[in-house]
């Protein structure tokens, strides 16, 4: 037998030997990334933030294969610690990393999670438009998942952005809604968080009798999750709402509960709250004597806790920047290694010209005849070259603007054909309508038939829509399951009829996948654009498919 097969065969039988160790080092592999993970969570527990990043960043860039699951949650993890860190670019990065790699597995809950973080960093930089559109969208997706936490937590957060604006009254209307919306299914973290949130703006409304018992409630799920910091905050809170209602003996003893629980925790900032709302309703209550020890005392704490905070930044910065400082003094010894390297190079091929310089000589009028063959023939292959590439780069430009599953335009497609008609319509003042599809129930349809089907159900739907719309028109596929429709020239009484037809023909035929009947029923949102940034009429048009879905699905709604 060649050597070259006897090779091959050993290989082969190697193969199926190991093949059982491959598949438990893959289980173990798992299973110590969701440790890592774990343990990243559990550095963020400890208020390591920073280390807690690296340690998830470490995770990210391991070379073996990382659970695309396990991948998401790092990254929507990374974008909150990033968050926390004022590094506001590199958490929009991770955030949308998580959202892709979320959307890549189907996983709607993920989606919401990643959608929230993005809100969050949004809200932190102040655009508080794009902020109240990702919390939308997370709610919607958390709606869909039956992830009843994540929608509360997006919900309350797309009220706090109404708060912000100053409008108490819409706010205190979506986290109502919010709470009759998931009725006796949230669990009490999310909901200890909500209470407590509704609670600060009825007093925000000056409403205090009203948000006392959300406070109460609020105080008593935080004692009962183990979550005592909140609960002593909580405390106080309700400590200056009854000092605001006129019963200062009540609001001293609640300031009194904070103080307690902060002090038998050794909590310093709900300590240095308690003291200072202790000494306020004192003060207000005529009791001088009895506001002045708090009133120091809080000082004091807070002296002391800026001084223990600074002196933890010190040691973090500083840890920070010894581990740079050697990481430099390596890459230099081998910056310099590489230089000698190269010295060395230099003068070894100094000798070999000036060895080889007569040979050279000789050869050089062989070369010159040779030349023109040698650049007839080069130019020829440049030109097909060329050509090839030109191909290539009309095809990845083609690519780059389709999505690879239903073959209609992709996101980046979309909002450079939205922008283009915006601007059409301003300068021709006519109308034009945008039409955003989802697809009712999605989610179902992957868990209980599977991913496979799933895809086969968006390319059919696909198909459909494309058929359904004008050659003029543009239909692409906007995320997950949904669907954007840019209608030029088209005002919102045509996008109804579009949109109403396109609505019967789907749900009126199945989808047949492997000989089985698949029902697909599609919600329309659609917003008429006529001036004015036309973000805002995306956003008009995607909180009217949320109110489509929010009113039974399966209808076409109009902003």
């Amino acid at each position: 037998m060649p050597f070259e097969y006897r090779i091959s065969a050993l290989i082969a039988v190697a193969a199926v030997a190991l093949w059982p160790i491959g598949a438990t080092l893959a289980d173990e592999a798992a299973g110590s990334h969701a440790d890592r993970l774990e343990a990243a969570r559990s550095l963020e527990a400890e208020g390591r933030t920073s280390a807690a990043a690296d340690a998830l960043l470490g995770l990210l860039d391991d070379p073996e294969g990382l659970d695309p699951a396990v991948r998401a949650a790092a990254y929507s993890d990374l974008a909150r610690l990033r968050l926390v860190l004022g590094e506001y670019t590199a958490a929009m990065e991770a955030a949308a990393a998580a959202a892709a790699q979320a959307e890549e597995v189907g996983d709607r809950s993920a989606q919401s999670n990643a959608e929230f973080m993005v809100g969050m960093v949004h809200r932190h930089l102040n655009q508080l438009e794009e902020a109240t559109s990702a919390f939308r969208a997370s709610a919607r997706l958390a709606l869909d998942a039956g992830d009843t936490d994540q929608y509360l937590r997006a919900a309350n957060e797309e009220s706090n952005i109404l708060v912000m604006v100053g409008d108490l009254d819409g706010a205190l209307d979506r986290k109502l809604e919010a709470m009759r919306d998931a009725g006796e299914s949230a669990g009490p973290g999310v909901l200890a968080w909500l209470e407590n949130d509704l609670a600060f703006v009825y007093s925000r409304l000056d409403r205090h009798a009203e948000a006392f018992p959300h406070y109460e409630r609020a105080w008593q799920l935080n004692l009962e999750l183990g979550q005592r910091r909140e609960a002593a905050i909580i405390a106080c809170n309700l400590a200056g709402n009854l000092a605001a209602l006129g019963d200062n003996r009540l609001a001293v003893t609640w300031a009194e509960r904070g103080l307690a629980i902060a002090e038998a925790d050794g909590l310093l900032p709900a300590q240095e709250t308690a003291h200072l709302v202790l000494g306020e309703i004192l003060a207000a209550s005529g009791d001088a004597p009895g506001a002045v020890p708090h009133l120091l005392e809080a000082y004091e704490l807070r002296e002391r806790t800026l001084t223990e905070e600074s002196a933890r930044r010190i040691a973090e910065l500083g840890s920070r920047h010894e581990a740079e400082r050697r990481e430099a003094e390596i890459a230099l010894l081998r910056r310099d290694a590489e230089i000698r390297e190269l010295e060395l190079d230099r003068a070894r091929n100094l000798r070999r010209l000036l060895v080889g310089g007569v040979a050279t000589l000789v050869a050089f009028l062989a070369v010159l005849a040779a030349a023109y063959r040698i650049k007839a023939q080069a130019n020829t292959e440049i030109r097909a070259a060329n050509r090839a590439i030109e191909e290539s780069r009309r095809r990845v430009e083609e690519l780059s603007r389709t999505d690879p599953l239903t073959g209609l335009a992709n996101r980046r497609a979309l909002e450079e054909r939205l922008a283009d008609e915006a601007l059409r319509s301003e300068r021709s003042r006519r109308p034009f309508a945008v039409v955003l599809a989802d697809i009712d129930h999605f989610k179902r349809v992957n868990d209980e038939l599977g991913h496979a089907v799933g895809d086969e159900v968006l390319r059919t739907l696909a198909s459909r829509l494309r058929a359904g719309v004008r050659s003029l028109d543009l239909a692409g596929r906007w995320g997950g399951e949904e669907f954007l429709l840019v209608l030029p020239d088209t005002g919102a009484e045509g996008a109804v009829e579009l949109a109403e037809k396109l609505r019967r023909t789907i749900a009126g035929e199945a989808v047949e996948v492997d000989g089985r009947r698949v029902p697909v029923h599609l919600t329309f949102g659609i917003a008429e654009h006529r001036e004015g940034p036309i973000e805002d009429t995306v956003r008009r048009a995607d909180e009217a498919l949320y109110r489509g879905k929010r009113e039974g699905r399966d209808r076409v709604v109009v902003a």
